[in-house]
């Protein structure tokens, strides 16, 4: 979960400096390309490591040295055939796919991101068997320094890339095949290039990481009985199938709207193109729709930070649960599965309010040389703010899912829920007044309908009564002072004198809710006393929080 924030958190810093070098124009082809790239990815390759990690340890759980060796060995060459296949169809067909997406300029972001497809797959070989040994460093390192990679090469290479576009462009009118209009275009179109470049630069450079790690790790032995080699691919395709068709259906809302939005923005403004000029001000009018879209791409960076990193600590608690569950052991069932709901709703709905509440402020903080566009985005970020809520939530309850062995479950209601969302988008983005607000309207109605059924079938298969007072209202208070807060600090700020310490009254106003948070999850006493025994050391913290009687505790 450490590893996973500090990835993360580079992650989107990167894509902050990427928009301000860019453009929200330029960050809708970057976004574009991810868009067409996830579902392909997770289609083919979601669930394999996941699929090898959990044959490497019920081998190695058994002795069985050599079958662990075996699975490796395979996976690897599976993995990796399976990336150059996707790398090739991203190479050949990127007009296609670009055009599908309906964002033709997208093509060189498409070409650019192709090496990560297969350098991904091999990085996966690795991740997998190293988890499977229940050795979390390499992942944990190799993610890190990807990520460190991608802000040194991607933000160099986007500089770079903006440069070639405006020569090319003053040459011949064109680059790379891709004819434009504008030197502008040019610029941002090779910058957005550029800035994926630099993405698969630091995946060859994890890849490595892995090589290197498991080529000199001579602790580990790679002899005795193996399994046919079709036994093995078999096993391993078992496994990850119904793993990866879950995955594409959860990753596919992306491909959603930027098939739907981009499409649906540029209809609206062919109707209405007064009202988007009145809308975006001084901006050209042709940029109006690519700027909409790049915007809203830019806030789901914001929008997916929280749950992202609730993953892994929904992860962390699968164990405990799937044990309490096959010993059918309900108390603690109940309190793995209190702990974990509680837990994300204390972090989820004060996050998700405190965005909402602080939407103005983030954008201008993390926007500092983009302002203009700011105005058009802050409304889809507030109700992206609440999506956070019902995303996180849904997040965990697919775990507690694939914790009691209903595994199906989670691919039913995201089916139905993409429904909704595809249905939502499509309906509501040509609504001049609606625009692009409906992808954040479509998401918003998706995660609040699953979370909905999956919380009533939760209860109805564990059969297990939950606290209500300490899962959702402690955690709602928390979260609904904490956006008070909010909306009082950027009140607050709006008067502050100092146009040149502009930075330091939007951070005021997305600080003093953060340290709020803090304080009212002890006001309320949120926190329960298992949730804390926990953490590393928690006994102690426990301790001196019964002590001044900052948390719920159960005296025996």
């Amino acid at each position: 979960m450490g590893g996973t924030f500090v990835a993360k958190f580079i992650g989107f810093f990167y894509k902050i400096i990427i928009v301000n070098i860019i453009g929200s124009e330029g960050f809708g082809y970057y976004s574009t390309a991810y868009s067409i790239y996830g579902p392909l990815y997770y289609l083919s390759i979601a669930g394999l490591p996941v699929a090898l990690a959990k044959i490497v340890t019920e081998n190695a759980q058994r002795g069985l040295d050599g079958v662990v060796a075996q699975a490796f060995r395979v996976a690897k060459r599976l993995f990796t055939c399976v990336g150059f296949v996707l790398m090739l169809i991203m190479l050949l067909f990127s007009d296609y796919l670009s055009a599908w997406a309906g964002n033709p300029k997208a093509k060189l972001t498409i070409i650019a991101l192709a090496p990560v497809a297969l350098f991904s797959c091999i990085s996966s070989a690795y991740k997998g068997y190293y988890e499977g040994l229940l050795n979390m460093y390499p992942t944990t390192l190799s993610e890190i320094i990807e990520a460190v990679g991608k802000l040194v090469f991607g933000s160099v290479f986007a500089l770079i890339g903006m440069r070639v576009g405006a020569t090319g462009f003053s040459q011949t009118g064109a680059i790379f095949g891709v004819t434009v209009s504008t030197r502008h275009s040019a610029e941002i179109i090779c910058g957005a290039a550029g800035a994926i470049l630099g993405i698969s630069a630091s995946c060859v450079i994890g890849s490595c990481f892995l090589a290197a790690r498991r080529k000199f790790d001579g602790a580990i032995i790679t002899s005795g009985e193996e399994k046919s080699t079709k036994e093995m691919v078999s096993t391993i395709l078992s496994l990850a199938v119904p793993i990866g068709l879950g995955s594409i259906v959860s990753k596919i809302s992306g491909f959603i709207d930027a098939r739907t939005l981009q499409n649906g923005l540029k209809h609206a403004f062919a109707a209405e193109p007064l009202f988007f000029k009145n809308m975006a001000g001084a901006v050209r009018t042709s940029d109006i729709p690519a700027l909409l879209w790049g915007g809203y791409s830019s806030v789901l960076s914001i929008y997916n930070f929280i749950p992202s990193i609730l993953v892994s600590f929904g992860v962390s608690l699968l164990p405990n649960l799937a044990a309490a569950w096959s010993s059918n052991n309900a108390n603690n069932v109940k309190k793995y599965m209190e702990s974990a709901l509680r837990i994300t709703n204390i972090m989820a709905i004060s996050a998700g309010l405190t965005v909402t509440a602080s939407a103005r402020s983030i954008l201008m903080l993390l926007l500092a040389k983009r302002t203009t566009e700011v105005p058009l985005i802050v409304p889809a970020l507030r109700i992206l703010g609440f999506c956070i809520v019902f995303s996180a939530f849904t997040t965990t309850l697919n775990i507690v899912f694939q914790s009691i062995g209903r595994v199906k479950l989670p691919i039913i209601m995201m089916v139905i829920g993409v429904t909704i969302k595809y249905a939502v988008n499509k309906g509501l983005v040509a609504i001049p007044e609606i625009n692009i607000k409906s992808g954040a309207i479509g998401t918003l109605a998706c995660y609040l309908f699953i979370a909905a059924v999956e919380f009533w079938l939760v209860r109805k298969f564990t059969r297990t009564k939950i606290n209500i007072k300490s899962v959702f209202v402690k955690p709602i208070l928390v979260g609904i002072c904490t956006m008070i807060t909010g909306f009082f600090a950027e009140w607050v700020s709006s008067y502050l004198p100092g146009v040149q310490a502009r930075w330091i009254k939007n951070l005021f106003a997305l600080g003093l809710p953060i340290l709020a948070c803090g304080v009212f999850v002890f006001v309320f006493r949120a926190l329960e006393e298992e949730d804390v025994l926990m953490l590393p050391h928690g006994d102690r913290f426990a301790t001196f929080l019964k002590k001044h009687k900052l948390i719920s505790f159960h005296p025996e």
